[in-house]
């Protein structure tokens, strides 16, 4: 198949001017595919902070076959907040519809429609389906669906699980970026069957340098240091590195965050740790390159982007042993698998890596990353789908 179709995108999260790392590894699915195939992504953003001067912005940006259309609305703020919320849903979908029906308007009805992240750009899905009877396929990349996700699909009103759970059905078919997300999305919505497509990194960025000896050795850590992450937990088999005697050096790149930077002070670890804000990926590359692993202590995870950027690198990971993170990292091969909630665990790991016991091949690390999770390969993989979908 050619870039021949005509196929767009409803994404619920993707990086915008107010939220420029929102949903960032589905734009680089979007890249990923546009090597294949011609993409139009439609995103529309509330503006909860009150930053855009007027009522409504759109911007249009072309690279290649990849379109993304990013429309903002101000949110308008009234003493009911449920009235608020209503508000903008309305005005989010009707952003939606005009833009949509000015873009079949234009450039003809959509041969397909690809939903990233059911809620809520699956419901604009549903009403094209209906409307117009264009299909639409659902890739699904939400950590609620996990059982240990601290705001999950349950916690959502009933009104909103039905709504879920009709995209579910009404699409004609799923992927999910791992199999651990896949089987949990089987369960909840009696999915016959799900197909896996993971995460994509852009190699042009992550790719690995020659190894030099760093005197002390580097550790790098990456996230939005939410709970799940487990930053705590991470400090503290820090400490207990430190406090056998050992020397290193901690990268933490992540959102401003007081209570992390509080811990650092408390433990003593100034000097040790540093806290480093959120950078474009151009940059975290070149500091991933000199690191010797990355640290990823997660409770749960989808899949876990920062982890095949730093395989991409050559750089080895240590993480907490998830079913998820067993599904493309080999355990003592590319990185070191940790017993959760284990603080002296993962010290432990710390430990045995400084002091020499691990030996990574940097170059087999960052060509594994390269046969699975390039552009090129899941690009392929993404593209193979629609044809199965639109039967050529």
């Amino acid at each position: 198949m050619g870039k021949d179709k005509n196929i767009i995108w409803l994404v619920s999260w993707y990086p915008n001017k107010l939220a420029p790392f929102d949903g960032d590894f589905i734009q680089r699915h979007a890249r990923a595919v546009s090597f294949f195939q011609k993409i139009t992504v439609f995103y529309v953003k509330k503006d909860e902070r009150g930053i855009l001067e007027k009522n409504t912005i759109q911007e249009i940006r072309t690279e290649g076959a990849l379109t993304e259309v990013i429309i903002y609305f101000k949110c308008l703020h009234t003493p009911l907040p449920i009235l608020n919320r209503l508000i903008s849903h309305a005005r989010s979908a009707r952003l939606y519809r005009q833009a949509l029906r000015r873009y079949i308007e234009e450039s003809g009805k959509p041969d397909l429609v690809h939903v990233h992240v059911a809620y809520k750009a699956g419901i604009q899905a549903l009403w094209l389906k209906k409307k117009f009877g264009i299909p639409f396929i659902l890739s699904e990349h939400w950590s609620g669906y996990l059982p240990e996700s601290h705001f999950r699909f349950e916690d959502f009103p009933k009104v909103i699980k039905r709504i879920i759970a009709k995209i579910f059905k009404g699409s004609s078919s799923v992927s999910a970026v791992s199999q651990t997300l896949g089987q949990q999305l089987k369960t909840y919505f009696q999915l016959s069957s799900f197909r896996v497509i993971p995460n994509v990194v852009d190699i042009s960025l992550f790719y690995p340098s020659p190894r030099v000896a760093n005197p002390v050795r580097e550790f790098i850590h990456i996230s939005n240091l939410t709970p799940e992450k487990n930053i705590t937990e991470i400090l503290r088999a820090f400490d207990l590195v430190l406090q056998r005697g050992l020397q290193f050096h901690l990268r933490i790149f992540g959102p401003p965050n007081e209570a992390v930077a509080s811990q650092i002070t408390q433990l003593g670890l100034e000097g040790k740790v540093e806290m480093m804000r959120e950078i474009p990926q151009i940059d975290l590359a070149a500091y991933l390159r000199i690191a010797d692993a990355l640290i990823l202590y997660s409770s749960y995870e989808t899949f876990g982007c920062v982890v095949i950027e730093a395989s991409a690198s050559g750089v080895p990971v240590i993480l907490s042993d998830l079913p998820v993170f067993r599904e493309f990292v080999i355990d003592g091969k590319e990185g070191v698998m940790v017993h959760r909630n284990a603080p002296q665990a993962l010290a432990g790991a710390i430990e045995d890596l400084i002091s020499g016991k691990y030996r990574f091949d940097s170059e087999k690390i960052a060509e594994g990353a390269v046969r699975r999770f390039s552009f090129e390969v899941v690009g392929n993989q993404m593209n193979l789908w629609y044809r199965e979908v639109l039967g050529s």
